[in-house]
């Protein structure tokens, strides 16, 4: 398999709740089979146990895909930098750190897009983000998910839209002067919440 699917492998991680769960339901699937049957019924039923908690777990990672197109295709170029002020050099205008994360980043990935836009993507044990900060005011989220349900709220000189998904807000989109932001989140978090952390960010 390539690198970027070994890497994804290896961020997947499954709870004993959600492994127990798929494994019953493969044994009571398998106990209804007839004996002769059993045994090629329990390997399609393994491989289906397979691909549900992949699903599981990934459904519940954040979407910060990046812009559309690439460096090959005639979209934006992007490069890997060594940190927040390297990143700020990179795209001519200034970048910071979140630092009011929900959790505690254990690798922090630092990627421009031509001088357009940059991201810093957190990973955590369990949570992830991607934060993006680029020109104009437009929507750079890069995330078209239909949620079904918005927030607005003022967080000083910024207007910052939430998305609600599942049980909670993962999405905020905002505007400040001449650049646009949004910050995914793969937990959600409360109005309040959210309020600290993006007056938190420069």
């Amino acid at each position: 398999m390539g690198t970027k699917y070994r890497e994804l492998m290896e961020r997947i991680s499954v709870t004993p709740e959600l492994r127990a769960r798929v494994l019953e339901g493969v044994r009571t699937e398998t106990a209804k089979v007839r004996p002769r049957a059993a045994a090629w019924k329990f390997t399609a039923a393994a491989c289906l146990a397979v691909l549900l908690i992949g699903a599981a777990v990934l459904s519940s990672q954040p979407f910060a895909p990046p812009p559309s197109g690439g460096g090959s295709s005639g979209g934006p170029d992007f490069q890997d930098c060594a940190s927040a002020q390297a990143l700020s050099d990179a795209v001519g205008f200034p970048v910071s750190d979140v630092t009011g994360l929900p959790f505690t980043p254990t690798e922090t990935v630092y990627t421009a897009y031509d001088d357009e836009m940059a991201q810093v993507s957190y990973w955590g044990d369990e949570q992830s983000a991607f934060f993006r900060k680029g020109r104009g005011d437009q929507d750079i989220s890069g995330d078209y998910t239909d949620y079904p349900q918005t927030f607005t709220l003022e967080a000083e000189d910024a207007s910052v839209t939430l998305r609600w998904q599942f049980d909670g807000y993962t999405l905020a989109v905002w505007t400040r002067g001449d650049f646009s932001y949004s910050l995914t989140l793969s937990q959600p978090l409360s109005v309040q919440d959210w309020t600290e952390l993006i007056l938190s960010i420069p």
